[in-house]
């Protein structure tokens, strides 16, 4: 999927896509969760701008270390495992 996307698919259309997406939707890179890309829509639910684009998820959203989400995140990159987590709330 990786190469199929690399070979066929601009950072310019993901760029696109990310801003028209009618659900809220951020791009993580790497080991620190760093928000490559965030719309309208995930930057309203987090209550953040455009400035959070370039940090760290947790720096950018420190309030969620405390509740979890490292270990969540941390099991879903590095140990591969599936999170599914509807309704879970965030404060």
């Amino acid at each position: 999927m990786k190469n199929f996307l690399e070979q066929n698919v601009s950072p310019e259309s993901l760029i696109t896509l990310f801003s028209q997406a009618p659900v809220a939707m951020c791009l993580l890179v790497g080991d620190d969760l760093i928000i490559q890309n965030a719309n309208p829509q995930i930057l309203e639910l987090w209550g953040r701008d455009s400035s959070v684009i370039g940090m760290s998820l947790f720096e950018a959203l420190p309030e969620v270390k405390s509740q979890g989400f490292v270990e969540i995140f941390d099991n879903v990159y590095r140990g591969g495992e599936v999170f599914k987590g509807d309704r879970l709330p965030v404060f």
